[in-house]
């Protein structure tokens, strides 16, 4: 089954082959300030895609309610969007739930800092047994 065995080893070779495809242009990203993050999800889900032989809707996808394990303390919500999921390779009708989060050095970088740590927070508190789970993942 088409798909990956580790989130940070796949987004550390789709990092390197960016880098490689399009170092010019890398530099000019920072002027879109908040807005880089939803340019990064769109290129990874490409890339992968590409990479890996991945279909469309089956093996990845982009933004997904991943559900919330309830028995854990201070759980505040039932569900959290996350920004991409991926087939997990080595075991059938499990995923990888992936939260993207970019926070630049700017005047809004202390919020952005705080709900990055917050996404961080949730993905490693989903329920496992609703969305077959493999991992949970911010980046």
């Amino acid at each position: 089954m088409p798909g990956i065995s580790h989130v940070a080893h796949t987004f550390l070779a789709f990092l390197t082959d960016l880098r490689s495809r399009r170092a010019p242009s890398l530099s000019e990203l920072s002027r879109l300030r908040n807005g880089f993050e939803g340019w990064l999800k769109i290129e990874l889900y490409l890339w992968l895609i590409e990479r890996y032989g991945l279909r469309a809707g089956d093996d990845v996808g982009v933004e997904y309610k991943v559900w919330l394990d309830q028995r854990r303390g201070q759980m505040d919500r039932a569900t959290k969007q996350c920004d991409l999921w991926v087939r997990d390779a080595e075991a059938p009708g499990y995923y990888h739930y992936i939260e993207l989060k970019v926070p630049f050095a700017n005047y809004n970088q202390g919020k952005l800092f705080l709900s990055a740590s917050d996404d961080f927070w949730y993905m490693s508190r989903l329920l496992a047994s609703n969305q077959s789970a493999a991992t949970g993942s911010a980046i």
